[in-house]
């Protein structure tokens, strides 16, 4: 099951039109749907937006955002309206899916509300809403109006964690782009070569893929979209229709952060990256290109927050090092690798506890990392620090 935006799928103007019209208007009031899902799709302004309920391209359901929905309440909005679930398909809460994908719009327009007007009893309840009160129609008649918060907890976190991360491994170059934040370091990891659609985006989806396409074709490029829960369905399943490989499914994990009391550690913490750890990071993770080299030594200079280094010596030899990046109380790891002739004794612990508890000691409350889903170990080893999933992303790349 797919939810689209009409605004961001133009292409199924028509078929909304209809569709909207066959479950909601009279012969008077087709022109309403019609003029009223036309204009959004050319409007400068956040509203109106129509969604479509897709099981595979068959139109099962519908709703609308508008910024009222012909109620006196006019000092509220925005407006959740129009919800309909084909008959057959009732029973799997689907409608839920639509007013969950409509409250995470909601929220990214930057709305701490959603309203809607109704005569049914404990459906909307269900979701979120409360009673708020009754408004008015023109035409004489009354209905019950609720509300909802739409700040969700769980999709604020997300973007805390994208915005997080992208500071902690800052690209080179960067361009906004109608809410996407285009990424640039001349084809070094992913992360820094990407498409992160992280805001509220207004152009249709179909045109920022051939722009977005045109500009890392011209820069030499793979075009990469770092995708969420969060991200546009729509925008996922157009990629893959593109034949847009999906790849590198990676876990967010987090753990609230606390000193480990008699811990006695191995690894030497310093502030900052010096030559030394840079040097030794290279040469653990095996890069010899020299314009990798150089590539990733200006990402790391770029990191504007503070930076703790963590080093393990073993025999005059460096065999494990880390990275923590403090941004706004969280401590992010990154870059945690251990020579292969000493793994299974424990450094890759120490040097994440021990960056870990220097972070404490300036102030960091949580700790988040990425790690890639296919990497078992290294899941083993932060389940045993204490991490836990929060979230996943992964990458959509063009063949």
């Amino acid at each position: 099951m797919v939810v689209i935006n009409i605004r961001e799928n133009p292409g199924y103007k028509e078929k909304a039109i209809s569709y909207f019209q066959s479950k909601w208007a009279s012969e008077e009031s087709k022109m309403v749907y019609e003029d009223c899902i036309s204009r959004s799709i050319v409007t400068a302004s956040p509203l109106p937006n129509w969604y479509l309920l897709l099981d595979n391209d068959k139109i099962i359901g519908c709703a609308g955002l508008i910024a009222n929905d012909f109620i006196s309440w006019e000092d509220a909005w925005p407006w959740l309206c129009a919800l309909h679930i084909e008959e057959e398909y009732r029973g799997n809460s689907l409608g839920e899916v639509l007013i969950e994908y409509i409250k995470k719009d909601t929220a990214k327009l930057g709305f701490d509300k959603l309203y809607l007007c109704t005569d049914h009893i404990d459906y909307y309840e269900k979701y979120g809403f409360s009673y708020a009160g009754t408004g008015y129609h023109p035409w004489g008649e009354s209905s019950r109006v609720y509300e909802c918060s739409v700040r969700s907890k769980a999709i604020n976190e997300i973007l805390l964690y994208e915005e997080l991360s992208m500071n902690a491994h800052p690209a080179i170059r960067t361009q906004m782009y109608d809410g996407w934040v285009l990424r640039f370091a001349n084809g070094y990891t992913n992360r820094a070569n990407s498409i992160n659609p992280l805001y509220l985006s207004t152009i249709p989806l179909e045109e920022k893929v051939v722009f977005c396409e045109e500009l890392y074709t011209a820069q030499g490029l793979p075009t990469v979209y770092k995708l969420t829960l969060d991200s546009p369905q729509s925008l996922d399943k157009i990629l893959g229709e593109k034949n847009y490989k999906k790849v590198t499914p990676t876990n967010i994990m987090t753990k609230p952060l606390a000193a480990i009391d008699g811990f006695t550690s191995k690894t030497t913490i310093c502030q900052g990256i010096t030559k030394t750890w840079q040097d030794n990071y290279f040469r653990l993770n095996g890069i010899v290109d020299s314009q990798k080299m150089k590539t990733a030594a200006i990402i790391q200079s770029n990191i504007q927050n503070k930076v703790l280094c963590g080093m393990i010596e073993e025999n005059g030899k460096i065999v494990a090092c880390g990275l923590c990046v403090i941004e706004r109380g969280y401590a992010g790891l990154y870059d945690i690798v251990v020579d292969s002739s000493y793994r299974g004794n424990g450094y890759g612990f120490d040097v994440c506890s021990s960056l870990l508890n220097t972070a404490v000691d300036l102030g960091a409350k949580t700790a988040y990392l990425q790690v890639i889903a296919e990497n078992v170990p290294a899941i083993a080893l932060y389940q045993k620090l204490g991490f836990e999933d929060k979230y996943q992303y992964w990458y959509r790349v063009n063949s």
